[in-house]
């Protein structure tokens, strides 16, 4: 499994990397190992909520900054796959929850105040971005990944990097270029049911 934490230069990019005091601001992930244009990535977006796309339209939209795996069998990936797809599909993006999180990250900036440990406008039904992690929480406890820490409403882009790379079976990739360019849809990569 690839997980993805890119940035674009749209304004609500450019809020939280300066919130984040970090050069991404989206947080994706591939459930494959393969780093192949046609693999499976899945994000939830402002437009789109929780959405499967391609890698190959992700690079259009994003430039991807940190790329992190956790080596898995395919057969481990594709149940990863399909437990996030069961807990996520049909879910919009929790927009009252990004807009807590942004106040309460401008009170952190402006004031130096403690992040709340709760987002109390987020709506359980809806996901941005890295809340997507909470559908395989309790498999990342499994492996060290402090999930419990942090309120999935609350787990910012760089927050979910940070507790990622805790477990010593996530190792960051440094060369984030595709592999070899195929016109094959990436087999690897369970389809989109």
């Amino acid at each position: 499994m690839i997980f993805l934490f890119t940035t674009s230069n749209k304004i609500g990019a450019r809020l939280i990397r300066w919130g984040d005091d970090w050069d991404a601001s989206h947080f994706a992930l591939v459930p494959s190992d393969r780093n192949s244009p046609y693999s499976v990535v899945l994000e939830s977006t402002l437009a789109d909520g929780f959405a499967p796309t391609w890698l190959k339209s992700l690079r259009k939209k994003a430039e991807i900054k940190h790329v992190l795996l956790w080596d898995l069998s395919p057969e481990e990936n594709a149940r990863l796959y399909h437990k996030i797809i069961d807990h996520m599909a049909d879910r919009d993006y929790d927009k009252k929850g990004v807009l807590w999180l942004s106040v309460t990250t401008l009170l952190r900036k402006a004031f130096r105040m403690k992040l709340p440990a709760r987002n109390q406008w987020g709506d359980r039904n809806d996901v941005f971005c890295s809340e997507i992690l909470q559908a395989i929480s309790a498999d990342l406890e499994k492996i060290g990944v402090p999930m419990w820490r942090f309120d999935p409403q609350m787990l910012t882009p760089k927050r979910a990097y940070d507790i990622l790379l805790e477990s010593d079976q996530i190792k960051e990739i440094k060369n984030v270029e595709p592999a070899a360019k195929t016109r094959e849809p990436d087999t690897a990569s369970p389809p989109v049911r």
